[in-house]
């Protein structure tokens, strides 16, 4: 497996103190990788009194608290034409899954696009070991009804 090292140049914020004013641009090297499996788990608490609603959408109850968990993955890979490939599942805390399959292409450094009819996601790198996925928002057809969605915040391999 090649891993290509790429450039990132970013602006750095404006600073302000007594003894310094201004901005300046720094830039670094970073491996990118972005073949790799990367997950991400989410746990949110809901107050209720209903433990067999709780338990039908999924959750977990105890003393007048619903625990859910949501988990998505995406996982990048290589075909045979060496060509990208990602598939991205999630689960909603309701058990309402998404799932998306396609080749990605390069958008920029960090950033890289796939599309399948109207929907189109954008994995974006937030670092070497970390991806968060977000859409055009035309992408319900893959998710079925209910509030699923393919946005992931945050997984990391």
């Amino acid at each position: 497996m090649k891993t290509t090292t790429q450039k990132l140049t970013a602006l750095a914020v404006t600073a302000f103190s007594l003894a310094f004013l201004g901005t300046s641009t720094f830039s670094m090297e970073v491996n990118l990788n972005p073949v790799g499996q990367y997950t991400e788990i989410k746990t949110f608490k809901q107050s209720t009194r209903d433990k067999a609603q709780c338990e039908h959408f999924m959750g977990s109850y105890k003393k007048g608290v619903c625990t859910f968990t949501q988990i998505s993955s995406v996982n990048v890979q290589k075909n045979s034409q060496q060509e990208l490939e990602v598939s991205v599942e999630t689960m909603a805390h309701d058990g309402k899954q998404c799932t998306f399959e396609g080749k990605l292409e390069a958008k920029n450094q960090v950033q890289y696009i796939s599309k399948s009819e109207d929907c189109e996601i954008e994995l974006r790198y937030t670092s070497t070991r970390s991806v968060s996925v977000v859409t055009n928002g035309q992408c319900q057809d893959f998710c079925g009804a209910g509030a699923a969605s393919l946005f992931v915040d945050n997984a990391v391999k």
